[in-house]
């Protein structure tokens, strides 16, 4: 792999400076190892980097780090290949920027720990059209915790093949931007992927829990991204995703609750409401082609 094209794709995505000598130390210590993992099949290859993270954490999160970055180079060959523009292959491994920032303020470790969601961007399962993400899938109604009276509601049937809609971590959720990167989507994968018939878009997500209307400020753009669905079924009760991605907490005690950071609005309103006994779960979204 070309050191230019690693450097420059460091670039383009921003990799944080701590983040990238660490990759690149891992480069340099582990070069015939990555070398070879990058060539496995992707099973392989992710279950040897997560064995890599399992034996040391510090050290294999540089690892994987750097394997990312040079599977990279091999999807950047494919997305040529289909003609893909740069613009859609840059965004989508901007992904990898977000997940070492995820590592430093969770663990304060410079790398990767989420290998396994990343390789949907590195193996082509994933695209990043505007502000969302656009991830091949089918809808599996017992893995997404659908009760059966829900899904007499959504017009999706089990096994459909759909487009599931993730939200990357690295802006504000803006609903004009949302709304523009649906359109874009279907026309994006109707061009490069006409082979792949879908019935339409789905997102299952802690955004789109209906109780957010509890203690969210009205009109907030959270709110308004679940008025992008044609409608919206409860899923994953009492989970705790909201912990997550607001303090990078998996499960926190009452007494650990009331000592969380303050730091934003929606901090301060999402903490009250837990305090308050609220509880939180996940929503699934669907919304026709």
């Amino acid at each position: 792999m070309d050191n230019r094209f690693l450097l420059d794709l460091c670039e383009k995505i921003e990799l944080p400076p701590d983040a990238r000598r660490a990759a690149l130390r891992a480069l340099s210590q582990y070069a015939p190892l990555l070398k070879k993992t990058v060539n496995l099949p992707e099973q392989k290859a992710i279950a040897l980097c997560k064995h890599r993270l399992f034996r040391n954490r510090k050290s294999g999160a540089a690892f994987c780090l750097a394997f990312c970055l040079l599977r990279a180079g091999k999807a950047y060959a494919l997305y040529k290949e289909k003609q893909i523009p740069d613009t859609v292959f840059y965004d989508t491994m901007r992904d990898i920027t977000v997940w070492a920032r995820t590592a430093k303020q969770s663990e304060n470790i410079n790398g990767l720990i989420e290998i396994g969601w990343l390789r949907q961007s590195l193996y082509l399962h994933m695209f990043r059209v505007g502000r969302l993400q656009y991830q091949f899938g089918k809808v599996d109604f017992r893995a997404l915790h659908i009760p059966p009276q829900s899904q007499k509601q959504i017009p999706f049937s089990q096994g459909d093949r759909v487009l599931f809609i993730h939200i990357p971590e690295d802006g504000k959720l803006d609903f004009d931007l949302c709304t523009s990167s649906v359109f874009a989507a279907r026309k994006f994968f109707e061009t490069y992927f006409p082979q792949y018939h879908f019935a339409g878009f789905a997102c299952e997500s802690w955004l789109l829990d209906e109780n957010n209307r509890r203690f969210m400020r009205a009109g907030s753009n959270i709110l308004r991204f679940f008025d992008l669905f044609d409608g919206v079924v409860e899923t994953l009760p009492k989970n705790h995703e909201l912990l997550r991605r607001l303090w990078h907490e998996k499960r926190a005690s009452k007494r650990k609750t009331a000592n969380l950071p303050e730091n934003t609005d929606l901090q301060r309103r999402a903490k009250a409401y837990l305090l308050a006994g609220g509880t939180t779960h996940n929503g699934f979204g669907y919304l026709l082609k």
